[in-house]
């Protein structure tokens, strides 16, 4: 239990961080929660693999400040369960901080269709397979590109995004030698509410 605390720790700092300096700001604090589900690409000797999709979910904090009347500006933090399955062969969670730095395009400022795209980055919290620590496995950084689409209602936010990693995610072995590579990517079906 207090290791699973200590993990929470820089998230909990984000979100308290965020909602506190948000109301000195002008802008919009949201509440973002979904579901999630990713994947790794492996390559390998020339072979490339793509894993079978494993479910998660996240949940964090988002403040969106408008820069004109139909561009905005978002950022956050969110905890977001991220992993891949394999034929059995293996399973394992990775847990992130995510921050995602985004620019939205929405037409109406007060509601409709928005688009999103950007940059996020991620700490790795923590990593298991089966009860096992495998954290050690994998390196403790990842950062790409995110794309995503949705409605607001006005009070409520809904939407799907995509994110895709740009680095290998595993960790090096210390040989110096080139083993395998893997790169990870996750769609988000959330919902945000307006605070």
């Amino acid at each position: 239990m207090k290791k699973l605390l200590n993990n929470f720790k820089p998230f909990l700092f984000s979100i308290t961080f965020l909602v506190l300096g948000g109301s000195t700001l002008s802008g919009q604090l949201n509440i973002q929660a979904g579901l999630n589900g990713s994947s790794i690409r492996i390559e390998t000797d020339g072979f490339s693999v793509e894993t079978d999709s494993k479910p998660g979910f996240h949940i964090g904090a988002m403040y969106r400040t408008r820069i004109s009347n139909s561009f905005f500006f978002t950022s956050g933090a969110q905890f977001s369960q991220k992993g891949a399955s394999f034929a059995g062969i293996f399973d394992f969670t990775l847990n992130y901080i995510d921050i995602p730095i985004l620019f939205v395009y929405q037409k109406d400022p007060e509601r409709g269709f928005f688009a999103d795209f950007g940059l996020y980055a991620a700490a790795l919290i923590s990593a298991d397979s089966e009860g096992e620590d495998i954290k050690d496995g994998f390196k403790s950084a990842d950062f790409g590109l995110m794309l995503g689409a949705g409605y607001d209602f006005g009070k409520i936010m809904v939407g799907i995004r995509g994110g895709i990693g740009f680095p290998n995610i595993t960790a090096d072995d210390g040989t110096g030698a080139t083993g395998d590579k893997a790169v990870i990517s996750n769609g988000q079906l959330y919902v945000a509410f307006k605070i």
